[in-house]
């Protein structure tokens, strides 16, 4: 009896320090880490979570769920209907930060089930907000270059008219 307590004990302290490593690994990834029962109570926030949205999960809560830190209700109703379904669900959503900013994160969400049954979704969400802001920027870009190209000919047009009209200037004037 003593032999199969010890052993239990062994087994148990086994179990914690993997739990343990399991909580660091997620604890300090740079991706938040969001997960929310199936009944829609947040039951846990990483570090990243809070540093990329500001809120803590009883704030979320208060604020209506999960659902409610999106921009898009309609894409959130998608999101957590294909959950509830129990299917993942990935794409590109505008979040709504504490300080009113809008964060644009790729979402990874599934079903974490237990005993085949669901329990809790977790949403991994990567911040993709300076991205989103350089495509923009490149986009912009792209815009003007090309209207300066679709101008290159009447620059060049109104250009030689006006290097017309100073040659002829210049030849009257040394006349």
């Amino acid at each position: 009896m003593e032999s199969e307590v010890a052993q239990l004990r062994l087994r148990v302290a086994e179990l914690e320090r993997e739990l343990n490593l399991y909580k660091q690994i997620v604890d300090n990834t740079s991706d938040a880490i969001g997960i929310v029962g199936v009944d829609g109570v947040t039951l846990y926030h990483n570090p990243a979570m809070n540093a990329l949205l500001g809120y803590t999960p009883a704030e979320i809560d208060a604020r209506g769920g999960p659902p409610a830190i999106y921009h898009d209700p309609a894409q959130a109703e998608q999101l957590f209907t294909t959950l509830r379904r129990g299917e993942s669900w990935q794409g590109a959503v505008a979040l709504k930060s504490r300080v009113g900013t809008l964060v644009s994160a790729f979402v990874r969400a599934s079903v974490v089930r237990q005993d085949g049954e669901p329990v809790a979704f977790c949403g991994i969400y990567t911040d993709i907000t300076e991205e989103q802001r350089a495509e923009e920027a490149l986009r912009q870009n792209r815009i003007l270059l090309q209207n300066i190209l679709d101008n290159i000919p009447g620059i060049i047009l109104q250009s030689t008219a006006k290097i017309g009209t100073c040659l002829s200037i210049s030849r009257w004037l040394t006349c």
